[in-house]
């Protein structure tokens, strides 16, 4: 099974969208999601861009399988 991971907070727009396109495909046992609010978290740009790799300017941040793949444009674009 496909496991996501999206980092976002809770006034995004994009963040929002993300979750419910996961939840969607969730529904649909096409894979599960965790969704992580970053404010709620405590976790901070200098933490997020140590995960994905690469500085961070910007939420959401979505991993597929533990591999960063950008935000929201970039999971709407894969085909599970």
């Amino acid at each position: 099974m496909v496991k996501v991971k999206i980092y976002g907070k809770e006034q995004c727009a994009y963040c929002k969208n993300a979750k419910e396109l996961a939840a969607q495909l969730q529904s649909q046992g096409k894979l599960t999601f965790e969704y992580i609010d970053i404010q709620a978290a405590g976790i901070g740009a200098a933490e997020l861009s140590e995960l994905v790799g690469q500085p961070v300017k910007q939420v959401p941040q979505i991993f597929v399988d533990d591999k960063p793949v950008g935000g929201y444009t970039q999971f709407s674009a894969i085909k599970f």
